[in-house]
C-alpha cells in the first residue's frame, strides 16, 4: 500500500510539473497580448487604442523572461520571474483599491491575477518541477505549448489586422466622432473563437504527446482549469483580466 501511496504521489506530481511549464508559457503569451494589440493598431491606423500602463509592461516583461526560462531549463531565474510577477499584481491591486468610491473595482476581479500569478509561481518553484515537466512533454509536447503560448499572443493582432480603417473626411464637422475602425460582429466572434481552440487544440496535442503514464492526470488537472474558464464565460465567475 505504501508503494502504491508513493506511486500517486509521484504521478500527481508529474502531471504538476507538466501543468507548471504549461502555466507560465501561457502567462507569458496572455500578458503580451496588449503589447501584440497595440503593435497592430499602430501599424494599422497610426495610433493605439490608449498609451500601455506600466503595469502592462511589468507584466509582460517577467512572464516572458520567466517563459523563456522555463524553456531553456533556468529554473532560478523563471522562480525569480514568476514571483515578480506575483509582486507586480499585488501592487497593481493596492493601487485599484485606493480608488474613490464610485470606482471600486469589483474584490473578484482583483483577485483574479493575483491568484493566477500566485498558482503558476507555486507550481514553477516545486524543486524540480519544471525540468520533469520539460521532460515528460517530450520534444513535441514543449513545441506544442510554445506554439500555444505563440498563437495566443498573436491572435490579438488579428482584430486590428481583419477590421476596415476609414479616413475621416476633411470636412467633417466633428472628426471625433466618426469612427476610424470598425469590424462586423460575425469576424469578431470568429476571431475569438479561433483565438480560444488554436491554442487549447494544441495545449491538448502538447499533453496526447506527454509521457503516457502522466497524460490522465495531467488531462484532468488542466481540464479543472478548462472548467473554470467555463464557468468564467458562462457569469458564473468574474474574469480575469477584465477579459
Amino acid at each position: 500500500m505504501a508503494e502504491e501511496d508513493d506511486a500517486g504521489r509521484g504521478t500527481w506530481y508529474d502531471a504538476a510539473a507538466v501543468l507548471a511549464v504549461i502555466a507560465v508559457l501561457a502567462l507569458a503569451g496572455r500578458q503580451l497580448r496588449p503589447l501584440v494589440e497595440q503593435g497592430a493598431f499602430l501599424a494599422r491606423t497610426g495610433e493605439g487604442l490608449a498609451p500601455l500602463s506600466g503595469v502592462a509592461w511589468a507584466r509582460a516583461a517577467v512572464w516572458l523572461v520567466a517563459g523563456v526560462a522555463v524553456l531553456v531549463g533556468r529554473t532560478r531565474v523563471a522562480v525569480v520571474a514568476a514571483w515578480a510577477g506575483v509582486a507586480v499584481e499585488l501592487a497593481a491591486t493596492s493601487e485599484l483599491l485606493g480608488r474613490p468610491p464610485g470606482f471600486e473595482v469589483p474584490a473578484g476581479l482583483l483577485a483574479w491575477p493575483v491568484l493566477l500569478a500566485a498558482a503558476a509561481a507555486v507550481l514553477v518553484s516545486v524543486p524540480g518541477a519544471v525540468e520533469r515537466g520539460l521532460d515528460l512533454l517530450g520534444r513535441l509536447g514543449r513545441m506544442a505549448v510554445v506554439a500555444a503560448a505563440a498563437t495566443f499572443a498573436l491572435m490579438a493582432a488579428a482584430v486590428p489586422l481583419l477590421g476596415d480603417v476609414y479616413d475621416t473626411p476633411a470636412d467633417a464637422f466633428d472628426p471625433d466622432f466618426l469612427p476610424r475602425f470598425v469590424i462586423s460582429s460575425v469576424l469578431h466572434a470568429w476571431v475569438v473563437a479561433v483565438g480560444i481552440a488554436a491554442p487549447v487544440g494544441l495545449v491538448i496535442a502538447a499533453l496526447a504527446s506527454a509521457d503516457r503514464a502522466v497524460r490522465p492526470k495531467a488531462f484532468l488537472l488542466v481540464g479543472v482549469l478548462a472548467l473554470g474558464y467555463v464557468l468564467v464565460q458562462q457569469g458564473m465567475m468574474p474574469m480575469p483580466f477584465g477579459l
